[in-house]
């Protein structure tokens, strides 16, 4: 009787032994199986295989990191952030939250021009970006800002002598904006009110001085070849000048009224 517990237990051990070995085996071949997609450039299946892994043995750090390296390469910061964050609640492991403390600062980058003037490029943590303009000496000419669907959603300009020149911004959701003009004393001293038909394509714009007194509008009309017209109107809302536009953005005839 006592020889056949021993058995008894020898077999349960060996049997616990296989599940141990045979649940690490289905990992390394999903695991196995998600870096040979990536190797091929499929994206699609190794996401799967490594999510696969990760179902698995959902401890074991290395399945969430080849995810984290598919989604930056993809420029899928949200889905990025998702995986580090998953993976460091279920495995506390350094490299995914070294990864995570790199994607939650912001990134910059130098990049210079032929002519001497260069840009300075800022990853926000939104997933959206900011570049600065500077001219060959260090004077900051511009700053534009682009929300994380890359659509640019404020711009400035500067003065030679660093004063602010003017501010733009687009609000996506309305597709509206606003435009405001400083003088050489820093004060503004009129804006304007655009209206877009879609980001980057304008359908109007109304300037007014800082007091709100109309001083004129600009609307644009696009035909379905690419070309448009730009109307010009006074303070009176009168019509005085149009300018027809082909869909390179050549000029190609001015009216006068």
């Amino acid at each position: 009787m006592k020889r056949c517990y021993i058995v008894v237990f020898l077999l349960l051990l060996l049997a616990l032994t296989a599940c141990g070995k045979s649940t690490e085996a289905k990992w390394q071949e999903q695991y196995d199986l998600g870096m040979k997609y990536v190797s091929e450039g499929n994206y699609e299946e190794a996401i799967i295989a490594f999510a696969a892994a990760i179902e698995i043995d959902p401890k074991s750090a290395d399945a969430y990191l080849a995810l984290a390296d598919i989604y930056e390469a993809q420029g899928d910061t949200e889905s990025l952030r998702a995986i580090l964050e998953q993976g460091l609640e279920a495995t506390g492991d350094a490299r995914l939250q070294e990864r995570l403390e790199e994607q939650n600062s912001s990134r910059t980058e130098r990049i210079d021009q032929e002519d001497g003037s260069y840009l300075i490029w800022e990853e926000l943590e939104n997933g959206g970006m900011r570049i600065y303009h500077y001219d060959a000496d260090g004077t900051l000419r511009a700053i534009s800002e682009n929300n994380a669907d890359r659509v640019q959603i404020y711009s400035a300009s500067y003065n030679n002598d660093g004063s602010l020149n003017a501010e733009s911004r687009y609000d996506p959701e309305t597709n509206t904006g606003k435009t405001q003009y400083y003088g050489e004393d820093g004060q503004p001293f009129s804006y304007e009110l655009e209206e877009y038909y879609e980001p980057g394509r304008m359908r109007s714009s109304e300037s007014y001085s800082m007091d709100g007194t109309f001083s004129g509008k600009r609307t644009w009309e696009y035909a379905g070849d690419g070309s448009y017209v730009i109307s010009d109107y006074n303070s009176d809302n009168e019509l005085y000048r149009q300018q027809y536009f082909d869909a390179d953005r050549n000029l190609t005839d001015t009216v006068e009224y």
